[in-house]
């Protein structure tokens, strides 16, 4: 099976970060792309997706909701 990586940029990167943990089930919106990489001269392949947004699977945890300050 293909690993898929999941980039999430600022905000919602960190707040991911601080809300979950390996292995929690997620929803993720956003757009699949694949990397191309050489390794020892053999190109490997990737599948990336760009999240917009991020969420806790409702069918396996609850969440508690914090909300983020307003910026100024």
């Amino acid at each position: 099976p293909t690993a898929t990586s999941l980039e999430a940029k600022f905000r919602l990167g960190s707040n991911a970060a601080a809300s979950l943990t390996k292995g929690d089930a997620v929803i993720v919106v956003g757009k699949e792309h694949t990397n191309r990489w050489e390794k020892d001269g053999v190109a490997q392949y990737g599948r990336v997706i760009d999240a917009d947004f991020i969420g806790a699977d409702l069918n396996r945890a609850t969440v508690a909701i914090t909300r983020n300050a307003k910026d100024d």
